[in-house]
């Protein structure tokens, strides 16, 4: 009877404790996706940070899965009438109890070791590594044809070389001095020297031109020098000596101390940080044996379940758990804040936990869920018995009434698994920010509003895999049950079984592609300004003025200058030609206006030029009444500024985005992260296609034996399409791939295979 109750109720938690991990654990890579992408950090840093995620992750989803196995296994036995058989028997609460507090403490004792042995550590090395990717970025700071803008009073761009080597060629440099002055710098060939903590730029065949303020002068007394060397050095400030020393002298967080650390922090420190000390280790055994009262509740929940099954195991499970880390957090912030004592905070959430479970556990009456649920069954059928006797002479020519039945428990079963999984999203969320929101004092409304804002992406993300387990339940299930074969029986084949699907699928990627192409460009900017608030209280938005900086498309002119939006013209314009082979500056044009008149053609006001020499001690200057200069292949539109975070912008404007960094002569990581999440826009609403494909297979294959292998099965061909997914992502940024092939090619693999399985599945 033991091992009957442990093989109802493990399933389920091994399937949640996967699929909860593997969301999570997607949803903080995101977090990363940008830095590891943008340093272009090696893979033994990637795998370690990703390795370095998981312990965090497991002390909260361990819990969850504990309580929403146990609740969706006794529904299920409830639902099925085992545990009044169970009862017929003479088998006792006690005895039905014995299997799940066995299961809840090795969950509590998986959940002490993650929580206080290997979570401090991996945050620990988790942080490291983050410095180390940061690391990796300055020992390189600068990318191809990309103006590089990160070190103070430099803006750097570099025409050719080879990153592997670390060599540059047709180099050129803008230095803005602290006397006021500008030192321009141009070079044949350059390269890096990090020999010492500070970084070092050595040039050869370099030119440097220094220009008084303002840079063309209004005399022509002031002079120009122009020296000529074989080699130049130039400091960079990249920051990697304050990074090496951060790295080394590193002081140790409150989620990266042990928990004999974490006493001798409290011990050591008064006020703040030892509330902040005390209520950090109350919360970590309070968390860590939270499996063990969340088994109880489980199967005080679940034994009051007698109608609803798995789906109202999913619900309430979801609803308790919400309640409880929202009852967890308050308590948190309110111990931070010195309102109430550490101890009760931390232990506020458990204790109402372990005293909701023994109440339910020990009451005999009628369970409130499920006159709930007889209220709403009854209204629901009286519902659908008018409306069947109103439409029932109007039916369908394509659908059936077994296809609108099984379309039905797809939407539905799409809906349950999306709102479950939003919810935990969410939840993660609100705890993950929870440390920052007693700092920066944010108030619940603010916290509301991030969270409305961040639905639209949420949703986005995990569409596809819950569409992913409605098929897989819904389809499991009519083969466990031989309602397939009654449809075949019927003379229907196995594809017209899966048009349901298909049209379930076609909706869901219709939802995104609207969802993306309206509402998420301005919620992600609404979204990133609200969490930015919430974790430092300072606003921070993407405006489109400040200094530009732009390259010609044949290398041989740069363009600085300021935009006015509303005038359209460009403020304190500074065009820089150089020569034949598109190495050193022949030619400096100042302006204190530019209008952008028509295409290709910009009318300058307040116009100077200086003739730039190469040869040492030549001070040259000209002053020539300039109204108008011709461009060579940009048109005026490449000049305003755009928005460059590709979530902030619809497919439309992210093309365009892409076409003018491509006329501004950037070809670096910019444009490549830009073209890959460009095709991501147009591949990911297919997503719900290959879904399907990879769903109705494995679900008639394994439904027949046990729906929870179909879901196993499922999850793990989830989570090797999200990482080929994101490595394929990757070799498109770096250029090893056409950001086509990077964002279609996994998507094309796995829907081949799925459509192959499917055409070989047996009938």
């Amino acid at each position: 009877m033991e091992r009957y109750i442990v093989a109802a109720i493990l399933p389920y938690m091994c399937l949640t404790l996967l699929l909860l991990t593997a969301m999570l654990l997607a949803q903080q890579a995101n977090r990363f996706a940008e830095l590891l992408g943008s340093t272009r950090a090696p893979l033994n840093l990637t795998l370690q940070l990703a390795f370095s995620l998981v312990p965090g992750i497991l002390i909260f989803t361990v819990p969850m899965a504990t309580l929403a196995g146990t609740m969706i296994g006794f529904s299920r036995m409830g639902s099925d009438s085992e545990l009044v058989a169970l009862s017929a028997a003479g088998i006792g609460g006690r005895q039905t109890l014995l299997p799940l507090l066995l299961l809840g403490i090795a969950a509590t004792l998986l959940t002490l070791y993650c929580g206080l042995e290997i979570a401090p550590a991996a945050a620990r090395s988790l942080r490291e590594t983050t410095l180390r990717a940061a690391l990796h970025k300055l020992d390189s700071p600068v990318e191809l044809r990309t103006f590089n803008t990160e070190i103070p009073g430099k803006i750097i761009y570099v025409r050719d070389g080879d990153e592997t080597l670390g060599q540059w060629g047709r180099v050129f440099i803008y230095s803005q001095e602290a006397s006021g002055q500008v030192r321009l710098i141009t070079s044949r060939s350059g390269r890096i020297d990090l020999s010492g903590d500070q970084s070092e730029l050595v040039l050869s065949d370099a030119v440097s031109t220094t220009l008084p303020v303002p840079h063309v002068g209004k005399s022509s007394g002031e002079q120009i020098v122009t020296d000529r060397s074989s080699q130049l050095r130039v400091r960079l400030d990249t920051g990697r000596s304050q990074v090496l020393t951060r790295l080394r002298a590193r002081k140790s967080e409150l989620d990266e101390m042990s928990l004999s650390e974490l006493e001798a922090h409290a011990d050591s420190t008064t006020g703040k940080q030892q509330y902040e000390a005390a209520t950090e280790i109350h919360r970590r055994i309070a968390l860590s044996v939270s499996p063990l009262c969340f088994v109880l509740l489980g199967a005080g929940l679940g034994l009051r379940v007698r109608r609803g099954g798995r789906a109202s195991g999913v619900l309430i499970s979801l609803a308790a758990l919400f309640i409880y880390y929202l009852v967890s957090l308050t308590g948190e912030q309110m111990a931070r804040a010195g309102i109430v004592p550490p101890f009760i905070g931390a232990w506020l959430a458990i204790t109402l936990t372990l005293g909701s479970s023994i109440i339910l556990l020990a009451a005999n009456d009628r369970s409130l869920f499920g006159i709930v649920k007889i209220w709403v069954r009854q209204a629901t059928d009286g519902e659908q018995g008018v409306a069947l006797n109103q439409k029932g002479s109007r039916t369908s020519f394509i659908l059936g009434l077994l296809d609108r039945g099984l379309l039905r428990s797809l939407f539905v079963s799409f809906a349950l698994a999306l709102s479950a999984l939003v919810g935990i999203f969410m939840v993660f969320t609100v705890l993950e920010l929870g440390r920052f929101l007693t700092a920066t004092q944010a108030k619940v409304v603010l916290v509301a509003h991030y969270l409305f804002f961040l639905l639209p992406l949420a949703g986005i993300s995990l569409a596809p895999v819950s569409l992913l387990v409605a098929v897989l339940v819904t389809y499991a299930l009519m083969a466990r049950r031989s309602e397939a074969v009654a449809w075949w029986a019927a003379g229907q084949s196995l594809y017209r079984l899966a048009l349901p699907g298909l049209l379930c699928a076609a909706t869901v990627s219709t939802g995104m592609w609207l969802l993306q192409e309206s509402l998420m460009p301005q919620a992600n900017i609404r979204q990133d300004v609200l969490r930015a608030q919430l974790r430092g209280g300072v606003v921070k938005i993407v405006t489109p003025t400040g200094r530009q900086w732009l390259a010609s498309s044949d290398m041989k002119r740069l363009y600085s200058y300021e935009y006015d939006d509303h005038e359209n013209t460009l403020i304190s314009l500074l065009i820089f030609d150089f020569d034949q082979e598109g190495t050193h500056l022949k030619r400096v044009l100042s302006a204190t206006k530019g209008f952008l008149v028509q295409t290709k053609r910009i009318n300058l006001q307040g116009a100077r030029e200086l003739l730039v020499t190469t040869e040492n001690s030549i001070h040259a200057r000209g002053s020539l009444p300039l109204t108008d200069i011709v461009l060579i292949n940009e048109s005026t539109e490449v000049f305003k500024p755009a928005l460059n975070k590709p979530s902030q912008l619809s497919a439309k404007q992210l093309s365009s985005y892409i076409t003018t960094l491509k006329q501004r002569g950037e070809h670096g990581l910019t444009t490549s992260s830009a073209s890959v999440a460009y095709e991501r826009k147009r591949s990911d609403p297919v997503m719900p296609f290959v879904m399907l494909c990879i769903g109705v297979p494995l679900a008639l294959i394994y439904g027949r034996r046990n729906a929870i292998t179909a879901l196993v099965a499922a999850v793990g061909i989830m989570l090797l399409l999200w990482g080929v997914i994101g490595g394929f992502q990757q070799l498109g940024i770096y250029g090893l791939l056409p950001a086509y092939v990077a964002a279609w090619a996994p998507l094309v693999i796995f829907g081949a295979i799925g459509l192959y399985t499917l055409s070989r599945t047996a009938t």
